[in-house]
């Protein structure tokens, strides 16, 4: 069966309807019979680039640079024509540099699918490698979900400790900073408030109720204890590669 044409995803985040097969963007595999999409959608350009992959402080390392050599070039007398070439180099590196970060924020977020179904939630995901992520609701332990100033979110799925993934394997979708037992993230996600009360309400459905509440601020996060997910039978498992 062929996949979905591209442009017919929903990144709006309202599941698709027909009683046709119902396609995850970018997955081949239809979803199972008697399975529900519930959301689909991607990392926005620009806080992609400037969290995930630090486009950001790479921009301050560059301006520090230049402050500095500024400095060290006054001090030293270095002629102002040669201070400002060496200033306009400096700012084109700087540019360039700038630019490959973004020309890969922008291959990651075309490469990268996040959805919610009735019963998992998926990460497509791998610009030379695409790979597919199934996580089961009744194996997330904990989800948390942070909101930032600029609109955008970040929602990170904690795992059983039995359930290890690699870092590199889920590199930028992960929680910033927890390299040792790495959580699988949504990152730079648009609306993420209301997709975190989606995950938190699916979860629910799934455990009869158990499920985690979702904090309204947005700053909390949703929680479920150990004994409410220990039941589970379906691990979290790394779908095979998807071409």
């Amino acid at each position: 069966m062929s996949p979905r044409p591209p442009g017919e995803s929903n990144l709006a985040g309202t599941p698709g309807s027909g009683s046709g097969p119902v396609y995850i963007d970018g997955i081949n595999e239809p979803l199972p019979e008697g399975e529900t999409l519930l959301w689909e959608g991607r990392p926005e350009l620009i806080p992609l680039a400037m969290r995930a992959l630090y486009l950001r402080l790479f921009i301050i390392y560059w301006a520090v640079l230049a402050l500095v050599w500024l400095g060290h070039g006054l001090t030293t007398g270095r002629p102002g024509s040669a201070l400002a070439a060496d200033l306009a180099w400096l700012l084109v590196v700087g540019l360039v540099g700038s630019a490959m970060v973004l020309g890969l924020a922008w291959a990651v977020r075309r490469s990268t699918t996040y959805a919610l179904t009735d019963r998992r939630v998926v990460m497509r995901m791998g610009v030379a490698l695409p790979a597919v992520l199934n996580l089961p609701l009744e194996k997330i332990q904990e989800a948390n979900f942070r909101q930032y100033g600029d609109g955008t979110g970040l929602i990170t799925f904690s795992l059983p400790p039995t359930e290890r993934m690699g870092v590199v394997f889920l590199w930028p979708h992960h929680r910033p900073w927890r390299w040792g037992r790495p959580e699988p993230a949504f990152r730079a996600l648009p609306g993420a408030q209301e997709v975190a009360k989606r995950v938190g309400a699916a979860a629910q459905a799934v455990l009869g109720g158990a499920g985690p509440p979702v904090s309204e601020s947005g700053s909390g996060g949703m929680k479920r204890s150990r004994k409410d997910v220990s039941g589970g039978d379906t691990p979290a498992t790394a779908g095979g590669l998807e071409r």
